[in-house]
C-alpha cells in the first residue's frame, strides 16, 4: 500500500515535471520563432539599397548602371584605366562604387561607361 502511494505521488510529480516543461519548451520555441523572425527582418533591411540609406544617414548610395564593363588586366590600375577609357575620375568612382583601387585583381568586371541613379 505504502509503495503503491509512493510510485502514484512519483508518477504524478513526473506528470507534472512534463507538463511544466512541455510549458516552458512552447515558449522557448515562440521565443525563438520571433527572435528568428527579428533576425531576418533586420538582415533584409541591411541588404537593401534603402534600408542602408535609414542606417547611414546623410550618405548618397548610388546604383550605377553599365553600358560597357573591362575585364581587368594584370597590371591596370584606376588611374591607367582613366585614362585608357577617357573618362573623369569622378564619374569612374561612381560607376565603380565597391572598387579598392589599390587591389584591383586580374578578372575583375569594372563598369567603364554607364549611368548612375540615387
Amino acid at each position: 500500500d505504502t509503495q503503491e502511494l509512493q510510485f502514484i505521488n512519483k508518477l504524478e510529480l513526473i506528470t507534472k515535471y512534463n507538463f511544466v516543461y512541455s510549458i516552458i519548451m512552447v515558449k522557448a520555441r515562440n521565443y525563438s520563432i520571433n527572435y528568428l523572425i527579428l533576425v531576418l527582418s533586420f538582415l533584409l533591411i541591411l541588404t537593401s539599397y534603402q534600408g542602408l540609406a535609414v542606417f547611414f544617414k546623410g550618405t548618397n548610395i548610388v546604383n550605377p548602371d553599365c553600358t560597357r564593363i573591362y575585364a581587368a588586366q594584370a597590371g591596370d590600375t584606376c588611374e591607367s584605366l582613366i585614362e585608357f577609357f577617357d573618362l573623369n575620375a569622378q564619374v569612374f568612382n561612381d560607376i565603380n562604387p565597391n572598387l579598392n583601387c589599390d587591389n584591383i585583381f586580374v578578372g575583375e568586371w569594372l563598369c567603364t561607361n554607364g549611368t548612375i541613379s540615387t
